[in-house]
């Protein structure tokens, strides 16, 4: 996955084997950010995030299963 900010790539992760991920190094309160997500087994999925004090929790985020054919 990419965290961008104003179109230009800033970090990318990967998750662990529970689906959890970070980007360390965001300095704190750093505003907004786009989040792809991207995986062979899925349809691509983006949205915007903002990080202010505390860490952002995405909760319930889920991938829609990659169309075949």
């Amino acid at each position: 996955m990419t965290l961008a900010r104003a179109g230009s790539a800033v970090a990318t992760t990967r998750t662990d084997a529970y689906g959890d991920f970070k980007f360390p190094g965001l300095a704190t309160g750093s505003g907004a950010y786009r989040l792809t997500i991207v995986d062979e087994r899925f349809a691509p999925k983006s949205l915007d995030v903002h990080l202010g004090v505390d860490s952002v929790y995405l909760a319930g985020l889920s991938l829609a299963h990659r169309a075949s054919g």
